[in-house]
């Protein structure tokens, strides 16, 4: 991978992603932004609707060595990972600054409330921390309240990231939204949520319904989760090493010897690696081709 530095960046990069860049700073939309490891950053980059896993790595001259982001741009550099690297370099961690003003606290009871009712009630949700607290039967009703199908799905891919974003200081979350999708039927979103945040608990407990709807996919998410230990505000949200030889063992049980190296082989670019992956890679791999 390409080294740039601050200058080569800026000469090269369209002022319309650095501008982008320099407002995702601004408006706050980086955040949880922390250094796993000597010159090696995470953070999660908010852009519209959705948000972003970036990967960065510096050497000691601040040049960007490594980078990663599961956006979808063309661009070796994007304007997430760019807006990464640019905070790293200012050190700054930006907050958002709250202000002070007195507001009513909207109804959010689902009880007595007619389809218009239920439909404000759905927006102002993906708003409020009040979302935490939402029943199975709370989501199916506000999800039926919508007679256009397009709304709906809107709505449902909105409340899902609306809860993916706060599972970084609520362990309980990804729970929930295994739960959901589970009561959905919905395998592929299951298999899709699979990252540092789900627990292997989380996982084993819906193994094998996922491992019938791809096996592939999620082995390559389980091994792809980085960490072991998950901090928010440095408390342990969860930690996965209890789980650990539960995961080992079926996955040695479930899949051949090839298909975990061909996995392990797919995602050989991450410079994260948990240890349950680094375990599979001992036992596998020979000691001169292990990652």
């Amino acid at each position: 991978m390409d080294v740039f530095n601050y200058e080569s960046i800026k000469e090269n990069i369209s002022k319309h992603y650095y501008a982008k860049s320099l407002k995702l700073i601004k408006d706050a939309c980086v955040r949880e932004l922390e250094e796993e490891s000597a010159n090696n950053f995470i953070a999660f980059v908010d852009d519209k609707n959705e948000s972003y896993d970036v990967k960065i790595s510096i050497d000691k001259l601040k040049n960007l060595i490594k980078h990663q982001c599961d956006c979808k741009s063309k661009q070796a550099i994007c304007e997430h990972k760019l807006a990464v690297y640019l905070s790293i370099r200012k050190k700054q961690v930006p907050e958002k600054k709250y202000k002070l003003v007195k507001k009513e606290i909207p109804d959010f009871s689902i009880e007595d409330k007619d389809e218009e009712q239920l439909k404000q009630l759905a927006k102002e949700l993906l708003k409020s921390d009040f979302i935490l607290s939402i029943s199975i039967t709370d989501y199916i009703k506000i999800l039926n309240s919508f007679t256009d199908k397009n709304e709906a799905t809107k709505w449902r891919i909105a409340f899902y990231n609306a809860l993916s974003k706060r599972r970084s200081s609520n362990k309980g979350l990804s729970k929930l939204i295994f739960e959901l999708l589970d009561y959905e039927k919905d395998e592929s979103g299951m298999i899709n949520f699979i990252d540092d945040y789900t627990s292997f608990d989380i996982v084993l407990s819906y193994f094998d319904q996922l491992y019938k709807k791809d096996a592939k996919l999620l082995l390559k998410n389980i091994l792809t989760k980085s960490n072991t230990l998950i901090y928010s505000k440095k408390q342990i949200v969860y930690n996965d090493k209890a789980y650990e030889e539960k995961m080992l063992a079926l996955i040695l049980k479930k899949y051949t010897k090839e298909e975990i190296k061909v996995s392990i082989n797919s995602i050989k670019f991450l410079f994260r690696a948990s240890s349950l992956r680094f375990a599979l890679e001992k036992l596998l791999l020979p000691k001169d081709t292990a990652i």
